[in-house]
């Protein structure tokens, strides 16, 4: 594949996905007074993601185009698939935090290169739960902010 042709596919996309969370931070409260609000940094995040894009198409722009080999395209494939997946299911039933759960453990235990074993199954599974845990704590009770 051409250097040049999956960078410009790979920065189209980023810019549509700061494009995205820049339009869904305006449906985030907004602070009152002066203060800054939970809609601040989104919308930060999203612009310098765009700023980022718009160098990176230049410097693209001006490099020498070569073949480019993409090295374990079925973990690409899997993992694009699988947060389809992750994202359809989240969104239909609103369980964020389950689907998370599953959606790490599964990944966790595919990424893995040793041999697999259920002791390996249950430590990906428990570190599944600690990040779920994790986010729950940080955004439903320190946050008071509900992923749904």
């Amino acid at each position: 594949m051409s250097y040049k042709i999956a960078s410009y596919v790979s920065l189209i996309f980023f810019s549509m996905i700061g494009i995205l969370f820049f339009r869904s931070s305006f449906y985030l409260p907004a602070a009152s007074g002066q203060t800054i609000g939970p809609e601040y940094f989104p919308r930060l995040l999203s612009i310098l993601l765009i700023i980022f894009c718009i160098i990176s198409w230049i410097t693209t722009k001006k490099k020498k185009d070569e073949r480019v080999e993409i090295a374990n395209l079925r973990y690409i494939i899997f993992t694009v698939l699988l947060s389809i997946v992750f994202i359809g299911l989240w969104h239909m039933f609103g369980l964020f935090y389950l689907f998370a759960f599953i959606y790490m453990a599964i990944l966790f235990y595919f990424y893995n290169q040793d041999k697999h074993s259920i002791k390996k199954a249950f430590k990906y599974l428990a570190m599944a739960l600690g990040l779920a845990a994790f986010l729950y704590v940080v955004f439903d009770r320190l946050l008071n902010f509900t992923i749904r």
